[in-house]
């Protein structure tokens, strides 16, 4: 498979393939996006989608292998230098939404990102395989809602209840162990937002629905912090 590389013609871009090794990869830039691959970045065997007005950010000596990233209009994506973002995805659910990833971070096979309105990654951040990561509820609760939205995806139509979301953020050199889970399962206008503490480590198959202290080991459904690192 060759590269399928499509931009429009209102879009300001620095993507080189000549320069940049991308190899079997689809890269959609809508009109007046902003995309910036730095001449070290590596992209193979990925989706990338850049729909009108949105910016993606890929810093210097990044990979992106057999992933997808899936923004929605205005949206932002910036990923930080010599960071690995390895058979994952990431996708916007929204518009203006923005998701960042420190510079030198691991992310591992089959993580997932859903962004509503924000999710901040550190620096030096280490996901294991299969986490989870978002921002919102994602589905409603109610299940009519929940059969509208079905029904729209059928007609090929867009319908999304209004769900409660606030900022995900994840500190610097933080280790989210394989299978853990960080949900905003809940959100009210009160909560700032859901945060990990730098430094802190999250057990295997953990789901983490409230805020974690910085330096603390947390595990178990729900996490909880079982001591201080």
């Amino acid at each position: 498979m060759s590269n399928k590389i499509t931009i429009h013609e209102s879009a300001q871009v620095e993507l080189y393939e000549q320069i940049n090794p991308i190899k079997d990869s689809k890269i959609d830039i809508g009109e007046d996006a902003i995309v910036r691959v730095a001449p070290t970045a590596k992209i193979f065997n990925s989706q990338i989608v850049v729909p009108p007005r949105a910016q993606l950010f890929i810093e210097e000596g990044c990979m992106i292998e057999g992933s997808k990233v899936i923004m929605r209009e205005s949206a932002i994506i910036e990923i930080g230098e010599y960071c690995s973002f390895i058979e994952s995805t990431a996708r916007i659910i929204e518009d203006k939404a923005v998701f960042t990833i420190g510079g030198c971070s691991r992310i591992n096979k089959r993580c997932n990102f859903f962004v509503s309105q924000k999710v901040a990654l550190g620096k030096y951040c280490l996901l294991s395989a299969d986490c989870l990561l978002t921002d919102s509820q994602i589905h409603s609760l109610d299940w009519q809602e929940r059969q509208a939205e079905i029904d729209s995806w059928i007609k090929g139509e867009e319908y999304r209840p209004e769900l409660r979301s606030i900022p995900l953020e994840i500190g610097d050199h933080c280790w989210i162990g394989r299978a853990a889970q960080v949900l905003v399962a809940k959100a009210s206008s009160q909560d700032a937002a859901l945060s990990i503490g730098s430094k802190t480590v999250i057990g295997g198959g953990a789901v983490v629905k409230e805020s974690i202290p910085k330096k603390s080991l947390a595990v178990g459904v729900p996490a909880k912090v079982i001591r201080n690192l």
